[in-house]
């Protein structure tokens, strides 16, 4: 039998040794591996990519919701002082219609007195002229 190390150095069918043969296989695996670290490494430099692109999305939304929040602020503020404004307004509208309704309340109480006024004189008066008639007949 042969020892270990002649075994390993035996020429196979195609004239090549042992350690040849497993020096190649490994010089194969070890492009195999390298091919597949560099896919996995195109891979992660993609997702990085990916990932940055994904971070300024977000810094751009982020920029926005800080924008559109601003603009609300300022939007309730404006609100908040011409809900104040229109009720100021609607207190001086309604202190003067108010006002109005009083006075021509007012009015037309001095119109009812001078209508009965004027009905009781005009009563009076058509006393009188049946009374002169009488008197003249």
């Amino acid at each position: 039998m042969a020892s270990v190390s002649e075994a390993s150095h035996s020429k196979n069918n195609t004239g090549r040794d042992n350690k040849q043969v497993r020096d190649e296989a490994s010089a194969l695996l070890d492009t195999s591996m390298v091919a597949e670290i560099y896919n996995k490494i195109e891979k992660v430099v993609e997702l990085k990519e990916e990932l940055q692109n994904v971070h300024k999305q977000n810094e751009s939304l982020e920029e926005n919701v800080r924008y559109r929040e601003q603009e609300l602020a300022e939007i309730r503020t404006m609100m908040k002082y011409f809900g104040e404004k229109i009720m100021k307004q609607k207190k001086r509208v309604d202190l003067i219609c108010d006002s109005v309704v009083e006075q021509v309340t007012e009015q037309r109480d001095k119109l009812k007195k001078e209508a009965v006024k004027i009905l009781g004189d005009k009563q009076n008066i058509e006393q009188e002229v049946v009374e002169m008639n009488k008197k003249s007949e």
